[in-house]
């Protein structure tokens, strides 16, 4: 009989890839020396809130609170690793528009095997946590 901590971890990972409940994102591992680039689209639940626009070319400017969570089983089957700062994620919005975005923070949860991925449109600047 499975635990009550891998029917929860299932459970998760059924929500996030449920049909109609998330979004799609690309997540790209940045090239290293003796890697070549590698990307791959993930399910995910993924928030945007709080953008604040350019009014004259429609760019996001600030105020961003940008996060995505993906399961992190999925991410190490691909890479072997789960995302890190400096990761890039591409994400659709409503308007079909493709936005790049940097992984600033990863808050990987092992107890449910998730990742919850703070993003943003620049790395510059930012903390390394």
């Amino acid at each position: 009989m499975p635990s009550t901590r891998d029917l929860a971890t299932a459970d998760a990972r059924a929500i996030i890839q449920e049909e109609g409940a998330g979004s799609s994102i690309k997540l790209e591992k940045p090239e290293t020396e003796n890697e070549k680039k590698d990307f791959w689209f993930f399910d995910s639940i993924y928030s945007d809130i709080g953008s604040l626009f350019n009014p004259v070319t429609g760019e996001p400017v600030q105020g961003r609170a940008i996060e995505a969570t993906v399961s992190s089983l999925d991410v190490i089957t691909v890479f072997n690793e789960v995302p890190k700062r400096g990761w890039k994620a591409y994400i659709k919005g409503k308007d079909g528009k493709e936005t790049m975005l940097y992984v600033q923070r990863n808050e990987y949860d092992r107890t449910l095997d998730l990742c919850r991925l703070t993003l943003g449109l620049q790395l510059e600047g930012v903390e390394n946590e």
